[in-house]
Formats: C-alpha cells, structure tokens, sequence
C-alpha cells in the first residue's frame, strides 16, 4: 500500500524559504557597486540604493513567479485561493529583497552573512514546520518579530481558505518591516568607513 506525503502542510513554509534563499543568492552574484559616469556625475545614496535595488525586485519577481508555477503546475497544489497566493507571495518577495538588500547595502559582505544568520534564526523560530508550542520557549518568543512569521501564515490562509481581513494583516505586517528596514538605509552614511576597511581587508585575505 503506497503512502503519498501531504505537500500542503510544507508548502507555506518552503515556499517562503525559497523566496528568500534565491534573493540571498542574488546578493552573492550580484554586485551593489555603481559604475561612476565618464562625464564625472555623481551618483547620491538614494539612486544608488534604488536603482539596484528595482533590479534585485524585478529578478526577484521572476523567481517568485517561476516557484508558484512549479508549485501549481509540478507539485500540484491547489490553493483555495490562487490570488491570495500569489499575493502572498509577491508581498514577502518585496520585503525579503529590501530586508536583504538593506544589509548587504548597509554592511557590505556582513550584511550577507547577517541575512544568512538570520535565516537560521527563521528556519527555527517561525513555526514553519513544528508548532511554536514544541520548540524553545526563547526562540518561539522571537517569532514576532521575524518576517518569516507573517509570510507563512500568509501562504496558510491562501491554502486552506482565506479570513482575508487575517490575510491582509499579514502582509501589512510585512510591510512594516519593508518600512523598518528602508529607514535603516541611510545608516550607511554612518558606518561607511568602517565597512570600507572592512571590505578593503575582506579583498586582502583573498576570500
């Protein structure tokens, strides 16, 4: 007698970890540095933080895209609602790239190894796949403040049925902390120099 897996419980949680993991991956392959114009002009922070951040989003889209199709058309889910779905998913795909891209704009190579850590944090703190009541009552607490939380239990409302006044807060929770972290990119007025030795020694050491 064969078993088959319910792919729907994992769903919310994979898909998620997937948006982020393919923007982390943008940062690595990607570079934020902008090319200074032959006729001298100077490029500000805030064309600079944009224009390569549009880029990072609009690839971005087409990576979230292609993980809803091969969810819809490879594994065969069937949301009860497709749109909520989908928007769900483009709601975390925004805040995931300016929450990463903030870092890495701001911090440089420790942004990307701080997006990367917290990632751990959210594999296992966000009750994506065991219930925050088995997990430490420490890392269950951070759950609210990690945006893994409010993606997850997006793609579970768009799953099951949607309460979209619910659905709706969670992408307004998202949408704080796209809020949060673009006010964090002006710090990079604050610790460029730092982050500047720190790049200057990262290119030393040949890593």
């Amino acid at each position: 007698k064969k078993e088959y897996s319910n792919p729907y419980g994992v769903t919310p949680f994979y898909t998620t970890l997937s948006i982020w993991v393919g923007i982390l991956l943008l940062s690595l392959i990607l570079t934020l540095k902008c090319r200074k114009f032959e006729d001298g002009t100077k490029i500000s922070m805030i064309q600079a933080y944009f224009g390569k951040l549009f880029l990072f989003m609009g690839i971005s889209f087409i990576q979230t895209a292609i993980s809803l199709l091969g969810e819809f058309l490879l594994l065969g889910i069937r949301p009860a609602s497709i749109p909520g779905m989908i928007l769900t998913a483009f709601a975390a795909s925004i805040t995931f790239c300016i929450i990463i891209f903030t870092f890495v704009f701001v911090f440089g190579n420790t942004g990307k190894g701080m997006a990367a850590v917290l990632m751990i944090f959210q594999i296992f703190g966000t009750g994506g796949i065991y219930p925050l009541e088995i997990i430490s009552r420490r890392l269950a607490a951070m759950a609210p403040f990690l945006p893994f939380t409010y993606s997850v239990n997006g793609f579970r409302e768009a799953i099951a049925g949607p309460n979209w006044h619910h659905l709706f807060k969670m992408i307004g929770m998202l949408g704080c902390f796209t809020g949060l972290f673009l006010i964090i990119a002006p710090l990079k007025k604050v610790f460029s120099k730092q982050i500047h030795k720190m790049e200057i020694e990262f290119e030393k050491s040949g890593l």
